[in-house]
């Protein structure tokens, strides 16, 4: 079990699926393109660190495909009051060395609260350590149709699968 935190000041709306593109290039640099639907004010962006382990990546080949699935539960800040609910994320990425290729990703976000939120990934960074080891830098940017009540939402991330 991995434990990751991920923290983002965010505004309160509804929850949403999104269609991220990405770009893998020779320098492991992933450009994300969310088609969200864009907000006349983007929020905060903040920092996601992890470090997934027995992540075995053959250099020889050219694909290396892995299946992340993150899961946990999802803690709000409104107005003072600290709110938890249930959440999860579920992360698919084909990964494909070396070379650039662009293709799609769902990043799903499933809240079961009457306050969500809209979160669109835009940045990943990928650090490979080890042929075992993989370090990931995410920035996350917020979305919101709303102006005023800024909230912050801490999920804290249980498990982390990497299967190749």
């Amino acid at each position: 079990m991995y434990l990751i935190v991920l923290v983002v000041l965010v505004l309160a709306v509804a929850a949403s699926q999104y269609k991220i593109f990405f770009i893998y290039g020779p320098t492991s640099k992933i450009i994300v393109r969310s088609c969200a639907s864009e907000s006349p004010h983007p929020k905060l962006y903040t920092y996601y660190m992890g470090r997934l382990s027995n992540f075995h990546t053959n250099y020889e080949e050219l694909k290396v495909t892995t299946e992340v699935s993150i899961e946990g539960d999802l803690q709000m800040m409104i107005d003072g009051k600290r709110l938890v609910a249930k959440k999860s994320l579920e992360l698919t990425e084909f990964l494909e060395f070396p070379g650039y290729k662009q293709f799609e990703r769902q990043w799903k976000i499933d809240f079961f609260h009457e306050w969500a939120t809209y979160i669109a990934v835009t940045n990943i960074t990928v650090k490979f350590l080890t042929n075992d080891d993989i370090y990931l830098n995410m920035d996350i940017r917020t979305k919101s149709l709303m102006t005023t009540a800024c909230s912050e939402i801490i999920a804290f991330v249980k498990r982390i699968k990497v299967v190749v």
